[in-house]
């Protein structure tokens, strides 16, 4: 990722088909962000706000 900065209106989805576990390690993440897991049915499983640089997250379910 590599920034610096992240306008307030931005952000990134990662889609998975099929649902499945995900990890997400914040490699070259310079800046915190909030991340939120989604289950297939469309609610949240998880708000991990304000994540650390560089750490691994894991979703606590399959997630889409």
């Amino acid at each position: 990722m590599n920034r610096h900065a992240l306008a307030p209106d931005a952000g990134m989805l990662f889609p998975f088909d099929p649902p499945r576990p995900a990890s997400f390690w914040m490699r070259n993440t310079l800046i915190p962000l909030d991340m939120i897991f989604i289950r297939p049915d469309g609610s949240i499983a998880r708000i991990a706000a304000n994540t650390v640089p560089m750490p691994r997250l894991r979703s606590p379910c399959p997630i889409r």
